[in-house]
C-alpha cells in the first residue's frame, strides 16, 4: 500500500485537499483518519488535563500512535479499496 500523508495546521485546506483526491479517486484509495485525534478523544491521558507531560506520556502516546495507524492500514487493506468501517467510529472512512 501506498500511502499519503496530508498534514498542516488548522484551516490550512488539508480538508479541501482530502475532498479532491476523494473525488478524483473515488473507491481506489482508503482515507484513514488522524489517530492522534481518536486516541485523545477517546480516552488516552492528555497532558495538562489528565496528568503533567513526561517523555515516558510522549513515548507511550506515539507507540499508541504507530500502532493504532498499522491497526487500521491492515483493516481497512484488503486488496480491493472498497470502503472501510472501523467498527466503534462513527466516521466513515471512505
Amino acid at each position: 500500500m501506498r500511502a499519503i500523508v496530508i498534514t498542516g495546521g488548522p484551516c490550512s485546506g488539508k480538508t479541501t485537499v482530502i475532498s479532491a483526491i476523494k473525488e478524483q479517486f473515488q473507491d481506489e484509495i482508503l482515507i484513514i483518519p488522524e489517530i492522534a485525534t481518536i486516541l485523545l478523544e477517546g480516552g488516552f491521558p492528555i497532558p495538562g488535563v489528565h496528568i503533567k507531560w513526561s517523555q515516558d506520556w510522549q513515548n507511550a502516546f506515539q507507540d499508541a500512535v504507530i500502532v493504532a495507524q498499522k491497526s487500521f492500514e491492515r483493516a481497512c487493506d484488503d486488496g480491493s479499496r472498497k470502503k472501510c468501517q472501523i467498527p466503534g467510529l462513527r466516521q466513515r472512512i471512505a
